[in-house]
């Protein structure tokens, strides 16, 4: 995952950068792989979350507190989200 970072942070900084043909060369000149590239150039944020493989997952648990003078039967749900 560092070198995706790093792409994409020169890709932000680097105001050269301009066109589709530019992004290209430069991408060409980096060591993703060949999907990452494409995703890139295509800003398919999904496919390159895809190809990331050491993304962590960040699960979440909703607490629920009922008021101290009802009684109330709280159900809480687990949810698995992914680098949100």
């Amino acid at each position: 995952m560092n070198q995706v970072v790093q792409v994409l942070t020169q890709l932000a900084n680097t105001a050269t950068l301009v066109t589709k043909e530019e992004v290209a060369q430069f991408l060409a000149s980096t060591k993703l792989s060949k999907q990452q590239k494409i995703a890139i150039a295509a800003h398919d944020i999904d496919t390159l979350v895809e190809t990331v493989h050491d993304l962590s997952v960040i699960k979440c648990l909703p607490i629920l507190v009922a008021d101290e003078d009802e009684e109330q039967i709280i159900t809480i749900t687990n949810k698995h989200v992914v680098n949100a």
